[in-house]
């Protein structure tokens, strides 16, 4: 019974990770979703998870498709606003995880000293490719979506852990 209440404990590492897309809508809150979701799950109940994009308009809600998708993976998201990436916001997070190399180089710009902080989501899985956006896609893009980035955040778990801890020092 110790040892079942030893995993149940808070693990002590603490940070911030920046989940970014371009419109904040669809990709970039379901993998905050997917991510936030395994750290709890593992016990960091320390690390908090954002999104943001980096061409945000107007302060949109989900796509019904990434709602209802979210919904069938047993996730309520509330009210949902996107919001865009901001000069402070780079500055207060350990981990900036974008969906294409467009997002890397953008938020690079904005700020520079973010640049080691900044990887492609696709890293996780050992590659290095962009994920495209089904925005306008199916309820069956918006599912496949949701499983690559489920199954890239389950492989890359040790890098995301690692990254966290690197950001963190280095800020």
């Amino acid at each position: 019974m110790e040892e079942f209440a030893e995993l149940q404990q808070p693990k002590g590492l603490h940070g911030v990770v920046l989940v970014v897309c371009t419109g904040n809508v669809c990709r970039s809150p379901l993998a905050a979703t997917l991510l936030l979701h395994r750290l709890h799950q593992e016990g960091y109940t320390g690390i908090r998870v954002k999104s943001a994009g980096t061409h945000v308009t107007s302060p949109a809600p989900l796509t019904p498709y990434t709602r209802r998708v979210l919904a069938e993976r047993g996730f309520y998201v509330g009210p949902h606003r996107a919001r865009q990436a901001t000069r402070e916001q780079l500055h207060t997070v350990d981990l900036i995880l974008v969906m294409e190399g467009a997002h890397a180089k953008a938020l690079r710009h904005l700020v520079p000293e973010t640049a080691g902080r900044i990887h492609l989501i696709s890293e996780l899985g050992g590659a290095q490719y962009d994920i495209r956006a089904p925005y306008q896609g199916s309820l069956w893009a918006h599912r496949l979506l949701a499983e690559e980035l489920a199954s890239l955040i389950e492989t890359g778990w040790p890098r995301v852990l690692a990254w966290v801890a690197h950001g963190a020092r280095s800020r």
